[in-house]
């Protein structure tokens, strides 16, 4: 398997915009995050140095995306150096030992809007791919990049049995590419990037094919690739997830989101979800019901433009998928049909063909199928749609994710996603503040109340020390 070298952390630093508070010194702020430490590779040997070859065309990348991400990464500094110093500031409160320790608990933040705001001003943003189609991953990750960075598979073949591992791409002066271990260790394996200059990422360094699927270390390593891109300025990741791997959605979402700040996208090839995409979508809805997910389907090729093998295939995949996407409604004679005292009721020589139809199937699109989950919203108006140019062929949902989205035509993609990117952000940012705010807030009003209380015992202490004298006199 070879030699284990350690990975250094790439955990980045942020803060946010901010409003003084007179003498306080405490501000409030809007979000994001700045650099981030630097590696140090252990290990016997150096890694290679990996050319990657540059391409005639070259597509336009998603538009305004890295202004986008450099907005955050200064917003969210001014707030980090909020966060730190309304931290200070509670701590000099404390020690001067005029509160008590429920009215300090009290102007603290707690522990978890603690971690919310450090994760959003300390930790690197990721675009993180999700699916189970190989072929809609690459196309979403090769429209980020604007060039073909990820083969792009057959997407009418039988994708249940290819493997890739998980692929994150990062920042770097130059081009590396090496397999990285969950557990910050990474492989020195020799990969076929190291012997010719590459555009696109040889697929043999992506799939998990023979010998390394028995061993567990080869078949859970990650290619990590570090490339200078204008869309990982700032410390952003992209991260696609592995495809027909032996691990469960929660490990491989744990694993995908560790030490950063997702922005998740789900890409998926069919007009429906299949059964396995539907179990991810309820495992998202169970680990993080209130994170907006961007949904993408890549646009499968016209028929025409396949071979005949492809076209059989993609027939065999549909009729697969007929059978998977069906919606079954039941339909009963009254509201009340399922009870004992009308079953008691009922006719006992009625047969079969006069009976009602109990069940009827009905095909269901990706719309319908994120609407029952609730990520999009099932009354979405079709005259805004239509009117809103920037945001055609997106359905925004108003329930329990109000951020997530739906793209049905990939060709909208580009424009989209960096619209989405920007709600993701800001919503972060103004969460973030927001709860800094809350704690500035009862900071000011627990001083005010506390200055009138000083004010009174000054202003009637004195009368009362007075009018006390006045009578011990009148005694004696």
């Amino acid at each position: 398997m070879g030699f284990w070298r350690s990975r250094g952390s790439r955990h980045a630093h942020d803060v946010a915009s901010c409003v003084t508070y007179g003498k306080l010194g405490l501000s409030l702020s809007c979000a994001g995050r700045g650099p981030c430490a630097s590696k140090v590779f252990l290990g016997c040997r150096s890694r290679p140095r990996v050319q990657m070859k540059r391409s005639g065309r070259r597509r336009k990348m998603s538009a305004n995306l890295p202004g986008e991400f450099a907005k955050f990464a200064k917003n969210s500094k001014y707030l980090r150096r909020i966060w730190r110093d309304t931290k200070a500031s509670l701590d000099d409160i404390a020690k001067c030992g005029y509160f008590s320790e429920d009215q300090l608990a009290q102007l603290r933040l707690n522990e978890t809007d603690d971690q919310f705001i450090g994760r959003t001003v300390m930790q690197p943003v990721a675009l993180v791919v999700l699916g189970h189609s190989c072929w809609a991953k690459a196309r979403v990750v090769n429209e980020l990049f604007g060039q073909s960075v990820l083969p792009v598979t057959s997407p009418v073949g039988d994708e249940s049995q290819l493997t890739w591992r998980m692929v994150r791409f990062s920042a770097g002066n130059q081009t590396e590419i090496s397999l990285a271990l969950p557990n910050s260790f990474e492989l020195v394996e020799h990969l076929a990037a190291y012997d010719q200059p590459w555009r696109t990422i040889p697929r043999a360094d992506l799939e998990v094919e023979g010998e390394a699927r028995k061993d567990p270390a080869l078949s859970a390593a990650a290619l990590e690739i570090r490339m200078k891109h204008p869309l990982l300025r700032d410390e952003v990741q992209v991260v696609a997830t592995p495809c027909n791997d032996s691990l469960s959605f929660e490990q491989t979402y744990r694993r995908a989101t560790e030490g950063c700040t997702p922005l998740l996208l789900y890409a998926f090839a069919e007009e429906a979800f299949t059964e396995k995409e539907l179990a991810d979508l309820y495992e998202i809805k169970r680990i993080a019901p209130k994170t907006p997910v961007l949904f993408i389907r890549a646009n499968m090729p016209a028929t025409s433009e396949l071979t005949e093998s492809e076209q059989h295939a993609r027939s065999l995949r549909n009729a697969r998928l007929a059978e998977q996407v069906q919606l079954c409604t039941a339909y009963v004679d009254g509201e009340n049909s399922g009870s004992e005292d009308k079953q008691a009721l009922e006719t006992p020589m009625q047969t079969e063909e006069d009976a009602p139809k109990s069940v009827i199937t009905l095909p269901v699109t990706a719309q319908q199928q994120l609407c029952s989950l609730g990520f999009v919203s099932k009354h979405f108006p079709e005259k805004q749609r239509h009117h809103d140019r920037r945001r055609p062929n997106v359905r925004c949902s108003s329930g329990c994710s109000p951020s997530s989205e739906l793209i049905e035509n990939f060709d909208d993609f580009a424009c989209n996603i960096c619209l989405f990117v920007r709600s993701a952000l800001q919503s972060l940012l103004v969460s973030a503040a927001s709860l800094l705010n809350t704690t500035h807030l009862h900071c000011l009003r627990t001083f005010i109340l506390t200055a009138f209380d000083m004010t009174r015992d000054m202003m009637i202490t004195p009368k009362r020390l007075a009018y006390a004298r006045k009578q011990e006199t009148g005694l004696y």
